[in-house]
């Protein structure tokens, strides 16, 4: 059973949203959610069809005031003297049921319309203030990518020139080690020329 079906026929409103503001029909559908008197819906057809009891207020919304029929003509024939008076009271009649309307519904959709308005441009002020954040953490991403890339670059560099000094210090250590092995080759022939002279010394002792 629909909220429609629930609703009593007298006194009840039936409340339609267009179907391009679908954050409207929600905001409105949760503020009506607990009046039994009041249902929301979705105006679902291509092209809307004007109902002679609704009256169109913001935001392209239709409020229609369920349970009061219009009111039948007068079945007898009135005298030609008093038609005009007969149809004066029901000009009249018509003419305050729709200002009743809309005072009411200028009433249930003024106590809503400025909420949700409000709540909108908060959220609007939320969703500048998240772009800005975003723009901002944005500039800050981009500064570290630049920080760690100019850190990686000088890393590079270090170990650029850890490995010329590490090649530089191998040739180092091989030019010494070519040049000790001259010098180990005259210190043998050093070692064998006076060995025996020191032999013939301790004979002759």
């Amino acid at each position: 059973m629909s909220r429609t079906d629930e609703m009593p026929m007298n006194g009840g409103y039936l409340v339609i949203v267009p179907a391009a503001d679908r954050a409207l029909f929600e905001y409105l559908e949760h503020r009506f959610k607990g009046d039994p008197s009041t249902s929301v819906l979705v105006e679902r057809r291509k092209v809307a069809r004007p109902s002679p009891r609704a009256v169109v207020l913001f935001h392209g919304v239709s409020v229609i005031r369920l349970g009061e029929p219009a009111p039948p003509f007068p079945s007898h024939v009135s005298r030609p003297d008093n038609r005009r008076h007969t149809m004066n009271e029901v000009d009249l009649e018509d003419r305050q049921r729709v200002e009743r309307w809309l005072e009411e519904s200028q009433y249930l959709l003024g106590r809503l319309i400025p909420g949700y308005i409000d709540d909108r441009e908060r959220l609007k002020m939320r969703l500048v203030g998240a772009e800005e954040d975003a723009d901002r953490l944005r500039h800050e991403i981009e500064g570290l990518r630049r920080e760690v890339a100019s850190l990686l670059a000088e890393l590079q560099h270090h170990r650029n020139e850890q490995a010329a000094t590490a090649e530089a210090f191998a040739a180092v250590l091989g030019q010494l080690s070519d040049l000790q092995k001259p010098l180990t080759e005259v210190h043998r022939r050093l070692q064998s020329v006076h060995a025996p002279a020191m032999n013939g010394a301790y004979s002759h002792a």
